[in-house]
């Protein structure tokens, strides 16, 4: 009806504008160009933004008697419809009487494609009866009549051909018409319309039918599968001041509409009408519940004088809520007000309409207002007990608003779009959130809406809660979205990563309709000022369908993990896909890795994908992974599925690698709250997975468990596991067997744990037991007993308790607990009772006696209110430092800590005394006592502190201050305000040494006198210091470098917000010296930035057995107190490299102790370490000029080159490399020329650098050719020649000038040797294997002409004659005679040497050169350790008797 409406709208337009413009060019309208000046000028006028109108082949006598050959109506997207064959004939007589006759107005086809795209022509006005009956003319059309009427499928799903017919006439205070419509294509369908209004008072007759009996064109238009025949009635008759009307309809069997309709007069008409509908036949199926059975409609509007309309109510109500409403439109002004309410008490009868399930309640609230041009909406929503999919919402409120500009009256006019809203109990419906989101969300949005355009853009929407804040821009038309957002996480750690904050920034593009698509892309960043770059990026693309489903894939590749936290190494990217329906989507994920680590965890390789199905109602998810390390390839694999609030199933579980596996399945009950499982895990060998523990494993074991929910939490455990070794520490063997049932009710069962052979450095417990049994459900008793040894102190440790679990507690009894540790007796001097119920703990009567020492108190946590005492007298630091591997570490300590107020807001006061103190490092034993008093009172976030730190000869530091300090008990988090007050007063004075345990230096050295005198204050954030710091005659000595530092002198002053060095200078013994100058800013961001700058000259830089070397240069420190960093150009004045002698396989590495030579006493042990004064960050450029000598295995050269030292101080990284310029090799007693050489330094944790050196010698007609590689610590030699050669020949001809088939049985011994020399002690360590065979505690082959002259011994020497090893000066003193033959030659003296330690201190050993009375017998006896007497005894050597001594240095 409304596209003929619309038809017979432009054909009258037409006529009409025919007819004025005939009326003057009446003459030129009746010829040919006339006519088409017409037809166009015509086509024009009708046309307009968004429509297009085209007539051709004007004809007849204008104005009269028209014919129109084609009229053609196009939008934007093209013509839709089309009209021909179109005529019409006007009475012109009748045009003097004040009447326009249309005698006809004829169509022969209309054809409609499609409906147009602009919309309709429409405008406002006032509803004027009398103004409507009596128009300036009177209208009459005696006959319409369209022959052909056309629709396309695309208008009623199917081709529709009408017949129209009809007549009709306005004027003369009287309005009719009659309208027939009959379908000519087959179907009996027809409607009609006779309508009457007029006299008076004014009257209206109204008779409408539509019959469409097929039912085919309903059932197209709705997807229904059955016809639904269409029948509708409205008729209605009466004085319009008291006018009833009814409608009804049906279609189908079940869908119908009754509707009664009243007109009532007086200053205006009042319109109202009430009725039903059953319209859920008509609606898609998952869209009939919103309907229900029947939806009720009552309405009443007022059309009034004063050219309002007033809908003074609205109420219409479904299955799924209903609307209430109310508003006034002023037709005069375009004034607009209103209201609605529409009311969900079910949000589940929506679901079909969100595509998702819903749940909850929900109210909308709608306020209209401005003008019908330019409106304004305000829109807020309410949910409350909320779901939507998996997501529940307690509570949301959201208000949105659309307000045209001031004066605005046009749709050209832009609205501001704003809105804000909270949702608050949000939680998944399997449970929480992930971790890091918080369940309160508020979300903000400002922005425009272009009606004109259809054009909508957000310049700021931003979504928060505790974890994550998203900000973006959102731009959306018809041709799709465009926008960026950008997430800012504020602690990455509650999303299970890294401890920074880290910003993600993303751009997206979208198209909408029928095949909807997007597009995202970003990257990700760091925050808070660090530049480091992270690399990585996000994509993802999605397209939903014309069939609903959706399909999209999405990829992050973050290529470096260590930009986002400083712990993590490596590359990781997440790809995967999503498709589906949207409300059970599916998809895939896909994870690959390489090099990823954490700590000491390594991860070489690791591909990980996962399938998953009804992401939304019931997750599936099936996956699996690869993964290798260090020499393990492992698979795993599983399948799970979560049924919101009933169960979460985890099956087929299964992981293998390097022979262990471990196999299960398990499901948990959402609303028991209990497991059903069973695991089966066997490792029969841990070596392999050292790799990935980060230390030494050894050992294997097996586990089993079950676990059951049906009556309560029941669990069956065992876990064996033998000869376990991790890194030094060892077990023989573990075993725990557990049977208990009802865990979180009234348990009950036994457990028991058996743990023998365990070794941890200096701790060994030959026996760990422990029992638990209950004698009723609920009551346990348990047994703990320890035995083994400590130090050289053996120990024991006894412990039983009863734990009851009583309704909403848990109470233990710890009766007993005493024995022995670290040589101090341990006693429980009276039961200690704990107590734990949610939310409240506190314990009692603890009284723990621990050698002199004894520990005392109570404390507990009560609705929140917490409550402390404790108390410690002389408790014995040595011991407790033990337990903790501190060999070194001694004294008394003495505390008492009192704490009250909240668990949220505590406070309290600790006072500390330490008596004889020593917490030297490992090695550092000689340091000297200290004694600490101190104490500290916490107090509404402050902290108020003193204390005195006192050593020996007077050195004391003094310091007292308060601080702001707000610590939080229920998170455990410790916070510093960086506005709090700051207030710090330090003073001191004495020798450094004294009080070196307060320093970070390792086992670095410092002594000197010190001042200080230093007063801080501002705030935590904005400090200022004042006062100075001051070191006389220092001296610093480093362990690890060998740097020695004497004069030290230290001036630094504080300037406020600035400590500045004014003064450091130190030499060294060689005449090096070093200067310090520059500052410290205190109030940078985010700390204390340093500004230093350091200058060598010719400084010992280096002096340790392996290297020495003096420098000169420049070094930057920058960064802050927390992370410095150092920036060097460093030139290399002088400097050597000592390449250490390689022991043969037989003979282990004796580690070094140094040993105090006046008091005998340890100064360092083989596990000592030196870690040096701090960690610093390093970038050093270090130039090396020359000459630098490389010395040892034979090898004199000198070198040159360039490094760069990066990493840290601790752990130094050098890269670079250094080459030959000069050298000669010593082997096999024949000097090699060095030909070539480069020492490269390829970085890692240890220094221990490639060598690569090669040299050559000329001996009888052949090249010898001599080659050192490998490392520093474990160089490898390799002989060749030229030309090509066996070993032993080329051996020969070195050594004796001969080929290997002339030489001599005891030459070839001597060529043997040599070859051993060049293995380098490993399999060719035959003299070892015979040692070991025959049970000698010695047996070497070599030679003595070394020896000493005239005393008749052979030196300490190796094979080479240079020294051998062994780490001490040793000087020899020898009486008796010495007879050296002779002999010649290379075997002159070359002598096979035996013998055994016959009892302690007494060594027995013979000795048989290769010539004729040669042998001789050695005595040893060792007197003390630093002095022992040989004698000796030979045929040709004679007697002879010594004395040695030896003195450690």
């Amino acid at each position: 009806m409304r596209i003929l409406l619309r038809t017979l709208k432009f054909l009258g337009l037409g006529v009409a504008g025919l007819i004025l413009l005939a009326a003057a060019l009446f003459g030129l309208a009746q010829t040919g160009p006339g006519k088409r000046v017409i037809a166009s000028a015509l086509g024009d006028a009708l046309s307009g933004p968004g429509k297009t109108v085209t007539i051709e082949g004007v004809t007849g006598f204008i104005p009269f008697d028209i014919k129109l050959h084609k009229i053609t109506l196009a939008d934007a997207a093209g013509p839709w419809l089309t009209i021909t064959d179109a005529a019409v004939a006007i009475a012109s007589g009748d045009l003097l009487r004040k009447r326009l006759t249309l005698r006809h107005l004829l169509a022969g086809e209309i054809d409609v494609a499609r409906q147009s795209a602009g919309g309709s022509a429409g405008g406002s006005g006032s509803l004027d009866l009398a103004s409507l009956l009596e128009p300036p003319l009177i209208v009459t059309l005696d006959r319409l009549a369209i022959s052909r009427l056309r629709l396309a499928p695309a208008v009623l799903g199917m081709p529709v051909t009408l017949a129209v017919s009809g007549a009709g006439t306005l004027g003369g205070n009287r309005a009719a018409a009659q309208l027939n419509i009959e379908r000519t294509d087959g179907s009996p369908s027809h409607a009609t319309l006779d309508l009457a209004l007029g006299g008076t008072p004014l009257r209206l007759h109204l008779t409408a039918d539509v019959a469409e009996p097929s039912g085919k064109i309903l059932a197209t238009l709705t997807g229904a599968a059955e016809p639904l025949p269409l029948a509708i009635r409205l008729t209605g008759d009466g004085a319009l001041a008291d006018w009833r009307g009814r409608l009804t309809a049906t279609a189908g069997k079940t869908a119908g509409l009754d509707a009664d309709f009243r007109i009532t007069g007086g200053d205006g008409y009042h319109f109202t009408t009430t009725g039903a509908a059953r319209v859920a036949a008509l609606l898609p199926p998952p869209l009939r519940a919103l309907a229900g059975p029947e939806v009720r409609l009552a309405a009443a509007v007022d059309f009034g004088k004063d050219d309002a309309i007033a809908l003074k109510s609205l109420k219409l109500q479904a299955a799924a809520g209903e609307i209430d409403g109310a508003g006034r439109l002023d037709q005069t002004t375009g004034a607009l007000a209103g209201q609605a309410v529409v009311a969900a008490p079910s949000l589940a009868a929506l679901t079909p309409l969100a595509g998702v399930p819903l749940a909850g309640a929900g109210r909308l609230d709608l306020t209209l207002s401005g003008r019908v041009a330019a409106p304004g909406v305000v829109a807020r929503l309410a949910l409350s007990d909320a779901q939507l999919a998996n997501l529940r919402i307690a509570h949301s409120e959201a208000t949105l608003t659309l307000q045209p500009p001031a004066g605005a009256n046009t749709v050209a006019s832009p609205l501001a779009l704003s809105g804000e809203g909270r949702l608050s109990g949000v939680a998944l419906a399997a449970g929480p959130l992930p971790n890091g989101l918080g369940d309160a969300i508020a979300w903000r949005l400002d922005g425009t809406l272009d009606r004109q355009k259809e054009r909508i853009e957000l310049h700021h929407l931003s979504v928060e809660d505790q974890g994550a804040t998203l900000d973006g821009t959102l731009a959306a038309d018809l041709s799709g979205i465009a926008g960026e957002i950008e997430a800012h996480l504020a602690d990455l750690r509650a999303f299970g990563g890294p401890a920074e904050r880290g910003a993600l920034t993303a751009e997206f593009h979208a198209v909408t309709g029928k095949d909807a698509a997007v597009v995202l892309a970003g990257d990700l960043r760091p925050l808070g000022g660090n530049d480091t770059r992270v690399d990585a990026q996000l994509s993802a693309q999605a397209q939903r369908g014309g069939d609903g489903k959706i399909t999209g894939a999405y990829k992050l590749a973050l290529p470096r993990l260590g930009a986002i936290d400083a712990r993590l190494t490596g590359g990781l990217t997440i790809a995967g896909t999503v498709n589906g329906p949207i409300d059970a989507p599916a998809g895939t994920i896909t994870l690959d890795g390489t090099a990823l680590s954490e700590g000491s965890i390594r991860l070489d390789k690791l591909h990980a994908e996962a399938t998953l199905a009804d992401l939304l109602a019931k997750p599936k998810v099936k996956w699996s992974a690869r993964f290798a390390t260090r020499g393990i390839a492992g698979t795993a694999g599983g399948a799970a599925t979560i049924d919101p609030g009933v169960a979460l199933d985890a099956t087929d579980f299964r992981l293998a690698a390097a022979g262990a596996s471990l196999t299960g399945a398990a499901r948990y009950d959402f609303a028991r709250g209990t497991i059903d499982a069973e695991l089966a895990g066997r490792v029969p060998d841990l070596r392999p997975w050292s790799a990935l523990a980060g230390t030494a494993l050894s050992g294997g074991g097996e586990l089993t468990a079950r676990l059951a929910g049906a009556k309560g939490q029941s669990l069956d455990l065992t876990l064996r596991v033998a000869k376990l070794g991790a890194g030094a520490s060892t077990v023989q063997d573990l075993r725990i067997e557990a049977r208990l049932a009802d865990l979180f009710g009234a348990p009950s069962g036994h457990a028991e744990a058996r743990v023998t052979g365990i070794e941890a450095g200096m701790l060994q417990i030959s026996r760990l037991q422990l029992d638990a049994k209950s004698a009723r459900p609920g009551r346990f008793q348990i047994t703990a007993t320890a035995a083994g040894k400590e130090a050289r102190d053996k120990f024991t440790l006894t412990a039983t308790s009863a734990l009851a679990f009583l309704r909403g507690s848990v109470e233990a009894t710890l009766t007993r607990f005493d024995g022995k540790l670290a040589g101090q007796t341990l006693q429980l001097q009276r039961s200690l009772q704990i107590v734990w119920r949610p939310g409240d703990a506190s314990f009692r009567n603890l009284a723990l006696a621990f050698g002199r020492g004894r520990l005392t108190g109570e404390g507990g946590l009560r609705n929140e209110r917490l409550a402390l005492h404790l108390v410690a007298r002389t408790l014995p630091v040595a011991a407790l430092a033990r337990l903790a591997g501190q060999k070194t570490v001694s004294g008394a300590l003495g505390f008492e800590l009192t704490a009250n107020g909240t668990r949220k807001a505590p406070a309290g006061r600790l006072v500390i005394d330490a008596e004889q103190l020593r917490l030297a490092p490992p090695g550092r034993t000689d340091l000297p006592p200290l004694n600490i008093v101190a104490s500290a009172d916490l107090k509404s976030g402050s902290v108020q502190f003193k204390g005195r730190v006192a050593g020996p000869d007077k050195a004391a530091i003094g310091f007292y201050g308060s601080a702001p300090l707000q610590i939080d008990g229920t998170t455990l988090t410790v916070r510093l305000p960086p506005a709090g007050p700051l207030r710090l007063k330090l003073e001191g004075d004495g020798n450094l040494a004294a009080l070196t345990d307060l320093l970070p230096t390792g086992e670095d050295r410092l002594g000197g006198q010190f001042h200080i005198d230093v007063s801080v204050a501002g705030t935590i954030g904005a400090p200022t210091a004042s006062g100075g710091i001051s070191i006389s005659h220092g001296s610093y000595n480093s362990v690890a470098t060998g740097m020695a530092l004497t004069d030290i002198g230290l001036s630094v002053v504080g300037n406020r917000d600035r400590l500045e060095v004014r003064n450091f200078t130190a030499r060294d013994s060689g005449g090096g010296n070093l200067t310090v100058s520059g500052a410290v800013n205190l109030t940078a961001t985010p700390g204390p930035a340093l500004d230093i700058k350091v200058e060598l000259h010719r400084l010992q830089a280096l002096n340790i057995d392996e290297v020495q070397a003096k420098a000169s240069g420049e070094v930057a420190v920058t960064g802050t107190l927390a992370a410095p960093q150092i920036r060097a150009q460093i030139t290399v004045d002088q400097a050597a490299v000592n390449i250490p002698e390689q022991l043969p396989q037989s003979v282990q590495p004796v580690p070094a102790v140094i040993i105090n030579s006046k008091t005998g006493q340890t100064l360092s042990s083989p596990d000592a370490g030196a870690a040096g004064l701090f960690a610093i960050a390093l970038d050093a450029r270090i130039k090396i000029p020359g000459p630098v000598f490389v010395r040892g295995r034979g090898l004199d050269s000198e070198w040159l080159g360039n490094l760069t030292v990066s990493g840290t101080t601790a752990a130094p990284v050098l890269v670079g490399k250094l080459q030959v310029t000069r050298g000669s090799f010593s082997f096999i007693g024949k000097t090699f020329t060095v030909t070539q050489g480069a020492i490269t330094f390829t970085g890692g944790n240890q220094i221990d650098p490639d060598i690569n050196i090669i040299g050559q010698i000329v001996s009888t007609n052949v090249t010898a050719i001599i080659r050192i590689h490998g490392t520093a610590n474990h160089p490898q030699l390799d002989l060749s020649s030229q030309p090509l050669l066996p070993r032993d020949e080329i051996l020969s001809r070195v050594l004796f000038g001969t080929s290997v088939t002339q030489v001599s049985p005891a030459e070839a011994l001597q060529i043997a040797q040599a070859a051993a020399g060049l293995a380098g002690g490993g399999n060719l360590d035959v003299l070892g294997r015979l040692r070991r065979g025959l049970g000698l505690d010695r047996i070497s082959l070599g030679s003595n002409n070394s020896a000493l002259p005239g005393f008749g011994l052979p030196a300490t020497s190796g094979q080479n004659g240079n020294a051998t090893p062994f780490g001490n000066a040793a000087a020899n003193a020898s009486f008796g005679t010495a007879m050296n033959p002779a002999g010649g030659g290379a075997t002159a003296g070359t002598s096979l040497t035996a013998g055994k330690y016959v009892a302690e201190g007494v060594y027995v050993g013979v000795s048989q050169g290769l010539t004729a009375g040669s042998s001789t017998v050695n005595v040893q006896i060792d007197v003390t350790r630093h002095i022992s007497i040989d004698t000796q005894a030979g045929q040709a050597s004679g007697t002879g008797l010594g004395i040695d001594w030896k003195l450690d240095y």
